[in-house]
């Protein structure tokens, strides 16, 4: 025995002196042996099951739910990960819970229907977040019932967790027109951040988070407020960051999100763009306070009014040369000053909710 374990130590040790060498079939065995030795117990972190839920919120959209399911059905599983698909059914009644378990029938992971009554965004996505504490998972994504992603999308995102050695990673998202295309669409600028950028926020719709931030451990036992009718996401990333965690941004995990013609119009995205700025003005008064809200609302005001009234005066005279030109003054034009509006609705307080109207099939 002793003769055999002697001809082990040599073995390794010339494998060793192989690998360092950069061997890499010499590297490939000494690894084989070594995790042979080890019990389960002993075994790296990366050889351990790592559990995903994929949290999808719907709402009166039974296509589009579909196509967004089949989608994360199609997910290539990184190796050792068990996925979890958790749908949270945001409707009076479980009106969904039909097309759910078809999809259960025949997806390559676990599917698992939750329905929320309680009418709001944040009601569901918490109802997603109980569920997925249920389950115990490590990590959690979010996309929403309007988005379709790639067969790569989710391993993506785990690997620029790890490569960025992330608590959150906030993908790209790009958006899908009909066609013919309507006259206001105009491609999105999801791409403004650089890879692996350091971030303050995130959104929902593209987004994978360690589940640490909803547990008890080292980060904080978050929820979405449920308080907030929209920007609750925002809320909660930023309330991540207060205690600690770490947010990148990758272009590599990407969603793409169903644009309806009523999507496209010019009223639609200026009232998206109001409702955005007064989710973004009443952050920053509840987070920063009343001070610098006013500081910011005021910024905004003084300098994005003027260019703005500025870009639609402009606008007809650039018409004869350049139609895309136009669409994209008047547009541009038409958000800013819609923004400067909601900034100024949510320094005093008042939201509203774009989600009373819900747009889609």
């Amino acid at each position: 025995m002793k003769l055999r374990e002697a001809w082990h130590a040599v073995s390794r040790y010339y494998l060793m002196e192989h690998a360092a060498r950069g061997d890499c079939r010499a590297a490939e065995i000494l690894k084989g042996l070594l995790l042979t030795d080890w019990s389960a117990e002993e075994r790296p972190a990366e050889d351990c099951l790592v559990r995903v839920a994929i949290g999808v919120c719907t709402a009166r959209r039974p296509k589009m739910l579909a196509s967004c399911l089949r989608a994360i059905g199609e997910q290539i599983a990184p190796a050792r990960v068990e996925i979890h698909i958790v749908v949270a059914d945001n409707e009076p009644e479980p009106n969904n819970q039909r097309l759910v378990d078809e999809f259960k029938g025949r997806a390559p992971f676990l599917v698992h229907y939750v329905h929320e009554p309680r009418r709001g965004i944040p009601q569901a996505r918490n109802a997603v977040l109980e569920k997925c504490r249920a389950l115990d998972v490590d990590w959690i994504a979010f996309t929403d019932d309007d988005c379709w992603v790639g067969p790569g999308w989710l391993a993506s995102h785990m690997e620029a967790a790890r490569r960025y050695e992330a608590d959150v990673v906030y993908g790209r998202r790009d958006l899908v027109f009909p066609l013919p295309a309507p006259f206001w669409a105009i491609p999105s600028d999801d791409g403004k951040f650089a890879e692996g950028q350091r971030l303050h926020y995130a959104a929902t719709h593209n987004v994978l988070f360690s589940a640490r931030l909803i547990g008890s451990g080292d980060l904080a036992g978050l929820q979405f407020d449920e308080q907030l009718p929209h920007g609750e996401d925002t809320d909660f990333f930023h309330r991540a960051v207060q205690h600690g965690a770490r947010i990148v941004y990758s272009n590599e995990p990407i969603v793409f999100e169903t644009v309806t013609p009523g999507r496209a119009s010019l009223s639609y995205q200026a009232s998206r763009a109001f409702y955005y700025a007064a989710s973004r003005s009443y952050f920053h008064r509840r987070h920063c306070g009343v001070t610098v809200a006013a500081h910011k609302l005021g910024a905004r005001c003084v300098l994005q009014g003027p260019v703005a009234v500025a870009r639609l005066l402009a606008a007809p005279f650039v018409w004869p040369f350049s139609e895309r030109a136009f669409k994209s003054l008047v547009l541009k034009a038409a958000v800013r000053l819609a923004g400067a509006a909601g900034a100024a609705a949510g320094m005093l307080g008042f939201l509203g909710n774009p989600y009373d109207i819900i747009d889609g099939y």
